[in-house]
């Protein structure tokens, strides 16, 4: 058993460079919310004191809230900040949770690093088209959509990675949960 534990000697995910690099990212993310906020206020202000709405701000805000959300979302894994309903889970026995653990772990991974997949590939196509040719792009002002799904993108991949990484954490104790007697 000692031996196992020398292999699934991993990095902390709470500590560490990845969690240093994730708080980074949560702070780009509270200043893109700042700046969505002052272009909201600029864009209501105008609207309603000046008669002169900024142009363009019902394409920017939407733009900038997808790169917060998803620049936000390895923090809030790494932190454990995000809302887990146990209550049903805590009644079972340890083998059982350590198994579920796990497995939602697994689910979860597969299913976002398959998001994050199809974000680079959907970015790929629409950066590779031609001047003339019709790409994804906002409405109004026009903002091509290809840089977001790579920030979109690059959020959900660092999310895959901190999943990875409380997979990796869950399966020593699903080997422990398993081969002892534990109730």
């Amino acid at each position: 058993m000692g031996a196992l534990r020398r292999v699934f000697r991993l990095p902390a995910i709470e500590g560490g460079t990845f969690a240093w690099v994730s708080r980074w990212m949560s702070v780009i993310a509270a200043i893109v919310i700042g700046i969505m906020m002052l272009i909201d206020v600029a864009d209501v202000s105008g609207r309603y004191f000046f008669l002169k709405p900024l142009p363009g701000a019902t394409d920017m805000i939407p733009l900038l809230l997808v790169c917060a959300g998803s620049l936000g979302l390895a923090h809030a894994e790494v932190c454990g900040s995000h809302i887990a309903v146990d209550f049903i889970i805590n009644r079972l026995s340890r083998r059982i949770q350590a198994t579920a653990k796990s497995l939602g772990y697994f689910i979860a991974l597969v299913a976002f690093f398959l998001i994050s997949w199809q974000l680079f590939l959907k970015a790929a196509v629409e950066a590779s088209k031609k001047e003339g040719e019709l790409g994804w792009a906002s409405e109004v002002i026009g903002i091509p959509f290809s840089p977001f799904l790579v920030i979109f993108g690059i959020g959900v991949g660092m999310l895959c990675i901190a999943l990875l990484l409380r997979l990796l954490h869950s399966i020593y104790p699903l080997y422990q949960a398993w081969t002892q007697k534990i109730r």
